[in-house]
């Protein structure tokens, strides 16, 4: 008896410190959301090879974006910026850069498109007009599958699809995602993500292209390929 008796208060002592441990995810609506931060590791599968990379993202709604890939040491491998419609690629080692329409830059990644918007709908499973969006109509609008509670656990446009395997707590924000199209596929898991954080005025300057030299895509890619 005694013995049953410890092992079921070591058990509700277990079961206790693990509810205490667990973190609270506290998400605001989409319309109480300025800025989005945070880490997220990504995997990308094609034909010819399977890339792991951590990633650091900063949004700020509705237009500014800014993605750092990051290398195994914690080092920027490239960056993505996102500044009013427009798309930079650039890589700080080489001191070079890309720039493009804000669709491009993903469709020169990884074969599809995919804007700000689109990505920040991804992350929170929040979008401004899910039907129709930026005039887009027919085959190229979104269409969604949600889960009981209302949240959208599946999308498609075109030839891209996404599953979401996860949520944050109780709430629509995507903890990890899946992804797949003809000729890439891959996951997306979101390690921690802050709301309404005070940012530099810097955070998405584009004064780089003062410095650096500007190549075309086949070049960038080039010097990505020689680097490895």
């Amino acid at each position: 008896m005694i013995h049953r008796r410890a092992f079921f208060m070591m058990f509700l002592l277990f079961l206790i410190s693990s509810c205490v441990s667990q973190k609270v995810f506290l998400a605001p609506s989409l319309d109480q959301v300025e800025e989005i931060e945070g880490f997220a590791s990504l995997r990308v599968s094609t034909n010819q090879k399977t890339t792991r990379s951590r990633v650091s993202f900063l949004f700020l709604l509705p237009a500014s974006g800014r993605i750092e890939v990051l290398d195994p040491l914690g080092q920027v491998h490239y960056q993505l910026f996102f500044v009013n419609d427009n798309a930079y690629f650039v890589v700080p080692a080489k001191k070079v850069y890309w720039q493009g329409q804000e669709e491009e830059i993903m469709d020169k990644l990884f074969g599809f498109h995919l804007s700000l918007s689109d990505v920040v709908g991804l992350m929170s499973g929040h979008w401004s007009n899910p039907g129709e969006k930026k005039g887009q109509t027919g085959m190229d609008s979104w269409t969604f599958l949600k889960n009981k509670k209302g949240f959208i656990q599946s999308g498609q446009r075109r030839e891209f699809k996404f599953t979401v395997e996860g949520f944050f707590g109780q709430t629509p924000w995507v903890q990890e995602v899946l992804f797949i199209h003809p000729h890439t596929e891959g996951k997306l898991k979101i390690l921690d993500v802050h709301f309404n954080q005070p940012i530099s005025d810097m955070a998405f300057a584009t004064s780089f292209s003062l410095r650096y030299s500007k190549k075309t895509w086949e070049e960038i890619r080039e010097l990505l390929t020689d680097a490895r």
